[in-house]
């Protein structure tokens, strides 16, 4: 089972309360974080302003998690996956769309 960012950020920094204590709110404002919208929380999500604190803080405790776990919701994760395995099965010559391609990088501002 996939979990989302809220979760997995509890569960590598121990509960709600754990992190809590490190974004300097209350347990019930972290549990919140996995509420609906409509009920007050962000759908899994871990808000913004605290994602560098607690990012830092899995690095501090070697929690083996990705950044992508903690941004993206599971939903999220499985279409960045399928994306990911789609550009796989061909090279750039046989894709022209292909991230490393000039056309893709002047579309972005990139000159080669």
């Amino acid at each position: 089972m996939k979990e989302d960012p809220a979760n997995v950020v509890e569960r590598c920094l121990g509960g709600p309360s754990a992190v809590a204590k490190l974004v300097r709110k209350d347990a019930s404002s972290v549990s919140r974080w996995k509420l609906p919208k409509e009920k007050g929380g962000s759908e899994g999500r871990v808000p913004l302003k605290n994602l560098f604190k607690i990012w830092c803080e899995l690095i501090k405790a070697g929690a083996a998690v990705s950044l992508e776990q903690i941004v993206f919701t599971s939903a999220e994760r499985i279409e960045i996956d399928a994306l990911r395995t789609d550009a796989c099965v061909g090279s750039s010559s046989q894709n022209p769309a292909a991230p490393s391609s000039p056309q893709t990088l002047q579309k972005v501002g990139v000159t080669e």
